[in-house]
């Protein structure tokens, strides 16, 4: 029997809603590998390269816990519940890019010299 996988890809953040949703299967022999899975992920969604998202799953407290490994694959298969293993997908660069701070537009205070004063007449 086939693991049934539904995959959404986030673009910027996991909070955001997914821009795409996939619907694959995995053969259960090969279901707790990591590279297969990212390698059927790699299919699912032409252009995407798997080394450029991370992978992860929403856990019982609703967070998502990122899959790196065969180890934290078979974790999350262990945990899952339901007839279809869902997994978030979110591109690295997002990930990894830091928020602006709030404040102003430019990351160097601007120099205001002080008033010059005129000369006083003596």
């Amino acid at each position: 029997m086939a693991l049934s996988v539904k995959a959404y890809l986030h673009q910027s953040s996991w909070k955001d809603e997914p821009t795409e949703i996939r619907r694959f299967s995995v053969d259960q022999d090969v279901s707790t590998s990591y590279a297969y899975l990212t390698q059927k992920i790699g299919q699912a969604f032409p252009g995407l390269k798997p080394d450029d998202v991370m992978l992860a799953w929403t856990d019982s407290d609703g967070d998502k816990v990122v899959i790196s490994s065969d180890a934290e694959l078979v974790d999350a298969l262990d945990q899952f519940e339901e007839n279809v293993f869902r997994i978030h997908l979110l591109k690295k660069e997002a990930a990894h890019t830091p928020k602006p701070l709030p404040g102003p537009s430019s990351s160097h205070p601007t120099y205001t010299p002080p008033p010059s004063h005129p000369p006083h007449p003596h």
